[in-house]
């Protein structure tokens, strides 16, 4: 925003480099809003259902797993669907590690 609000624009450009500025303030709000609904304590149920913000999700597809970060995409019984990114840096690291530990030693019965 700051470079846009810096930009040296002639008088009839103003107008858009206002309008520019407006949008970029809206979707910054509209973002923010997201990100503050989006969290809360994340409970393993079990291997399929996970507890997050008092509604059940069960999961559609199996856990992707990346070196610092998993993704969960849950269904709620109201059919609200979401999908989840768990990243390793917001939580302690055994608690990372434990996490890992059961989902992946779970992942290895099934096959």
């Amino acid at each position: 925003m700051v470079a846009v609000a810096l930009i040296t624009a002639p008088e009839y450009a103003l107008m858009i480099k206002g309008a520019l500025l407006i949008l970029m303030m809206w979707e910054s709000c509209r973002n923010d809003r997201c990100l503050k609904q989006r969290c809360g304590w994340l409970q393993r149920e079990s291997e399929q259902c996970w507890r997050w913000q008092g509604d059940l999700w069960r999961l559609r597809q199996p856990l992707r797993w990346l070196p610092n970060a998993v993704l969960l995409v849950g269904k709620t019984e109201q059919g609200k669907t979401r999908r989840m990114w768990i990243w390793q840096d917001t939580m302690q690291q055994a608690e990372w590690r434990a996490l890992r530990a059961c989902c992946l030693n779970e992942q290895a019965d099934l096959k």
